[in-house]
């Protein structure tokens, strides 16, 4: 996808980092949410570019999508995306990562759509792969952010058409489904997949939430 500023998520609050738990199949995960955009050499910053970087190929050596840290720096720097987010079982080091870019890739579109991009599953060496993979939380997660957030009933991936015949299948499997109609302002032909959603009552002021658990914290420690 080139490279293109996108429209950062409102943010009531002074964080940029959102912590929590969550529940999927009666697991637990966490999960670490960053809104950009982000100053550099912040703690915030740094952890996404080892967070990303670090993520390999599986059985390869590679950086996953070919992220190294040279890449993921320019997109901090470019603010081409919107939000980036990590989730994993608790206790365990086999994660999903990937990201949000709040943009118009749709002729005759208003606004922008919410595409998720980057998607990653990184087990390092020696780790069990989680039972239920991580990656239908961080869907949720993302979804939610959209339907909560943004009052958005919709979530757009791409996908290279050389890689039609094994991730079409894989985004079906999570609720997507091709979307021929939708023709994008790339220069290249993607395939678009489209997936609707709705607010979860269980999410409700995610992630926001979590600024007033902390400050109620804080009342209790200055107490």
């Amino acid at each position: 996808m080139p490279f293109i500023k996108a429209t950062p998520f409102p943010n009531p609050t002074d964080n940029k980092e959102f912590n929590g738990f969550t529940t999927y199949k009666g697991t637990t995960y966490e999960y670490k949410i960053f809104l950009t955009p982000l100053e550099k050499n912040t703690t915030e910053y740094e952890y996404i570019v080892e967070g990303i970087s670090k993520r390999r190929q599986k059985g390869s050596r590679k950086a996953c999508l070919g992220t190294t840290k040279k890449v993921i720096k320019s997109h901090l720097n470019h603010k081409i995306t919107s939000a980036y987010g990590f989730v994993n079982e608790k206790g365990s080091k086999d994660t999903v990562s990937g990201s949000i870019q709040l943009y118009n890739w749709g002729i005759g579109k208003s606004k922008y759509q919410v595409w998720i991009n980057d998607i990653c599953r990184h087990t390092p060496s020696g780790v069990k792969k989680s039972t239920n993979s991580p990656l239908n939380v961080l869907f949720t997660l993302f979804e939610q952010m959209a339907a909560h957030i943004l009052k958005i009933s919709s979530v757009y991936l791409m996908v290279e058409p050389e890689n039609e015949p094994i991730l079409v299948p894989i985004y079906e499997k999570y609720g997507f489904l091709v979307d021929r109609e939708f023709i994008t302002t790339t220069p290249d032909t993607f395939i678009v997949m489209r997936k609707t959603v709705a607010p979860m009552e269980s999410y409700n002021g995610f992630p926001f939430v979590l600024k007033t658990h902390k400050n109620k914290t804080q009342k209790k420690k200055s107490n």
